[in-house]
């Protein structure tokens, strides 16, 4: 009976939901509402898969960042958020999810970082270059060595 009443209860608020948005302006929307934001970030969602993937991807992203805040990166990092929601976006090449309105550079180059789908492990975020990919964090939460590499890389550009 529990389960029924849940069930009735999710397509009741679906339904609303769905009717909130049908005569709705779309110049009036947020926009992180607006249609051609939402394409950038379509991808199939799986609960509770999902809800794991994005929260570990978001996870990543704000130790990152809160490392960069705090001055404790083996180099010089910045970021950029744009102040909108989050928009998290998911690579058709390898499935990877990342965060399209913040950026991130090191010693004044932008790096791509983005999370492994699915991966079991507690930190799963990786950052990218045209050159290689490189494991950011070890499963403590700490600078993992390959991206001290990917530091002293960037650090010494030939």
């Amino acid at each position: 009976m529990k389960a029924v009443l849940m069930f009735v209860f999710v397509c009741v608020s679906v339904w609303t939901h769905a009717q909130c948005f049908q005569n709705v302006d779309e110049s009036d929307l947020p926009n992180y509402l607006k249609t051609d934001t939402m394409k950038a970030n379509e991808y199939t969602r799986i609960i509770p898969r999902d809800l794991f993937n994005e929260s570990k991807l978001l996870k990543c992203i704000g130790q990152l960042c809160l490392l960069i805040h705090d001055g404790m990166t083996p180099i010089e990092m910045n970021f950029h958020h744009d102040g909108e929601p989050f928009i998290i976006c998911q690579n058709p090449n390898d499935g990877n999810l990342y965060i399209s309105n913040i950026s991130i550079w090191i010693n004044k180059t932008q790096v791509d970082f983005s999370a492994k789908y699915n991966s079991k492990a507690a930190y799963t975020l990786w950052a990218s270059l045209p050159f290689g990919d490189y494991e950011v964090f070890t499963d403590s939460g700490k600078f993992h060595k390959d991206f001290d590499t990917l530091c002293t890389i960037l650090k010494n550009p030939k």
